[in-house]
């Protein structure tokens, strides 16, 4: 899947091929439609506060998404592929073009 990451704190981020992520039994699969630039990716990004907000790079920004559920882990019950879903996490990751979560 294509994925805008961040390699290093302040640099430049970059368009990669990265594997698509697997799930675990409690995820889903999100295809992500829509996200944005939010605040907190770019003070992230550029590490500044990064003792209280570290990342492991590389990083993938992208707190706030929407999507679709592409598939869905064996102990998900709240959720069925097709469903249109959206959320903030605390971790990242919607600058791709999927989501685990």
């Amino acid at each position: 899947m294509k994925a805008v990451r961040l390699l290093e704190y302040g640099g430049q981020l970059v368009f990669n091929d990265v594997p698509t992520p697997a799930i675990a039994r409690d995820e889903i699969l999100v295809k992500i439609k829509s996200t944005a630039v939010n605040h907190l990716d770019l003070v992230k990004a550029s590490g500044t506060a990064r003792q209280i907000l570290p990342i492991d790079l590389p990083w993938i920004p992208g707190h706030e998404f929407s999507g679709v559920v592409e598939q869905i882990g064996s102990d998900v019950a709240a959720y069925a592929p097709g469903d249109a879903v959206f959320a903030a996490n605390e971790t990242g990751g919607a600058y791709a073009e999927y989501l685990a979560v």
